[in-house]
């Protein structure tokens, strides 16, 4: 797809520089866990924060990059991601997945994200987006604790869910 590979391109990679500060950011050519994203009605991504190391590629994972797909996106449909702070007492913010709107995230051991909440579309419309990655080879300074090569899934206050457990 032309729009991943130009958002694999160094001058899109030094616009990410510039904007994040991320030095030395490395697309992901195998797409581990992006691409195409699609979400049915009654689907939904329990709030986590993401791998933060590449074993494949022996890269730190340091940004995320989300573009929505959905033209004329209705807000009571849901599906708006959340962002939660590190100690996941709140929701900081939430994001419409509202068509051209892109998102841009350092991906550390405290940015927790997701769209927790059952999508309410109806049954012919999805949610649609495209996920991109970027790695460096540079130790994260900050927020960082190890390496850690899985997906760290966290409940939200009021939740059944249990990391590590499936869900009822």
């Amino acid at each position: 797809m032309r729009l991943i590979q130009e958002a694999s391109s160094p001058r899109f990679l030094a616009w990410l520089t510039a904007l994040t500060g991320e030095q030395a950011l490395v697309p992901d050519p195998c797409l581990q866990g992006g691409g195409v994203h699609q979400i049915r009605s009654g689907g939904f991504l329990k709030v986590h924060a993401d791998f933060n190391w590449s074993e494949r590629l022996q890269l730190y994972r340091r940004l995320n990059l989300l573009l929505y797909l959905n033209p004329d996106w209705q807000p009571h449909w849901g599906g708006a991601l959340e962002l939660w702070n590190a100690d996941m007492s709140a929701c900081i913010t939430t994001i419409l997945p509202e068509a051209n709107t892109m998102v841009v995230f350092t991906t550390d051991d405290r940015s927790f994200h997701g769209h927790p909440h059952p999508l309410a579309c109806p049954e012919y419309i999805t949610r649609d987006s495209i996920a991109l990655y970027y790695y460096s080879p540079l130790r994260p300074a900050a927020h960082w604790a190890a390496r850690r090569k899985i997906t760290d899934y966290r409940p939200i206050p009021g939740d059944t869910f249990k990391p590590g457990k499936p869900e009822p």
